[in-house]
């Protein structure tokens, strides 16, 4: 109330001093012993000066123009600006009541971005929408990480296809005295043959049947027949 007062009493203040000439000095024509016939050339000085506070306790003697001009019209101005600050204040302090208000009334406040939820808890939720750029940018970050993990894996870890040529398959025991030669079969699993010794080498002399009888013997015993 103080500020408003004071933006009142200096408007007042200047409409006075513009009604006020802006001379101090004048030429006049004086009458000589009030006879209003006889009149002698004269001037009339420090007419329609103000006093004006330069501070505190300093005070000088001014034309109305100039303590117009140059101290009232600052001063309501710094009134004005002074004003403008306590309205801003005010309407500052307004808004946060609102939101104040806003939050205990409704337990959802919606954001710019997004919202903000008060749970069960006590605590606040806040939730923001994203955008469509920040999800483009997350999808290639994590195309990025994939093809750097596809690059950077073990040989180790690579598998490569058995190949069926020449694989051998054991499904009967062992035969003393023969040669099991592969057959290369693509597509299905190759078969097993089986040679005597005298064949392998035609020129072997077969065995006597003392010789054959103590192969059999120990072939007996390894094997437990």
């Amino acid at each position: 109330m103080e500020l408003h007062q004071l933006q009142q009493d200096y408007k007042a203040l200047e409409l006075q001093l513009q009604d006020l000439n802006t001379k101090s000095n004048y030429q006049i024509l004086v009458p000589v012993c009030g006879s209003n016939q006889v009149l002698i050339p004269g001037r009339i000085i420090n007419t329609n000066a103000v006093l004006c506070q330069l501070a505190q306790d300093h005070f000088v003697r001014r034309t109305p123009d100039n303590c117009h001009h140059k101290s009232v019209t600052q001063r309501r101005q710094m009134a004005d600006a002074l004003l403008e600050n306590h309205d801003r204040q005010i309407k500052d302090l307004q808004d946060k009541q609102n939101v104040l208000q806003q939050e205990r009334s409704s337990e959802t406040i919606q954001t710019a971005k997004g919202s903000v939820t008060r749970n069960a808890e006590g605590y606040l939720e806040i939730i923001e929408r994203e955008d469509d750029v920040s999800r483009h940018s997350k999808a290639q970050s994590i195309e990025e990480v994939k093809s750097i993990a596809e690059t950077e894996q073990p040989k180790d870890q690579i598998t490569k296809p058995k190949s069926l040529v020449g694989e051998v398959v054991e499904r009967d025991p062992p035969v003393r005295n023969a040669v099991v030669k592969c057959v290369p079969v693509i597509g299905r699993v190759p078969l097993v043959e089986r040679m005597p010794a005298a064949e392998r080498n035609p020129t072997t002399v077969a065995p006597t049947p003392t010789e054959t009888i103590q192969k059999k013997s120990r072939f007996a015993q390894e094997f437990g027949r």
